[in-house]
């Protein structure tokens, strides 16, 4: 079972690390957090959806058509951060829902970043950053 459970945290962890890569992205050039991006992912999810059930094509046919309607429609910081961050919020919720309760997903995640704001504020990976003017 904790094979399947940290399979499971893994491909969840990869799907809040592609978001937050995003966020990260456009946050690092911009200096603004853009909220669009989930709605980009769901977009795509949903046009992999149909594609699979709808028109009955194969997975792996799917899966990059998907990635390419995504990307065409959001358009083409710490990125290593963002990454470890989405991974391991993803693994710790869904070993933590697999052990312990399930109705406690969502606290486990709210944990972990009241644990890292407290310890290191500035990110696992991020480093002080000081504006001058």
């Amino acid at each position: 079972m904790f094979t399947q459970q940290l399979i499971n945290g893994i491909t969840v962890g990869g799907i809040y690390a592609l978001i937050a890569l995003g966020y990260t992205m456009v946050y690092g050039i911009l200096k603004i957090v853009n909220f669009a991006h989930g709605d980009v992912f769901m977009i795509g999810s949903f046009l992999g959806l149909v594609f699979v059930q709808g028109l009955g094509m194969p997975i792996y046919v799917a899966f990059p058509l998907a990635a390419v309607a995504t990307a065409i429609l959001g358009g083409i910081g710490s990125i290593p951060g963002a990454m470890l961050g989405g991974f391991l919020i993803g693994i710790v919720e869904t070993l933590g829902a697999g052990y312990i309760s399930a109705g406690y997903k969502d606290a486990f995640a709210f944990g972990i970043l009241i644990l890292v704001l407290i310890f290191r504020p500035s990110g696992l990976l991020g480093k002080k950053h000081v504006d001058k003017v």
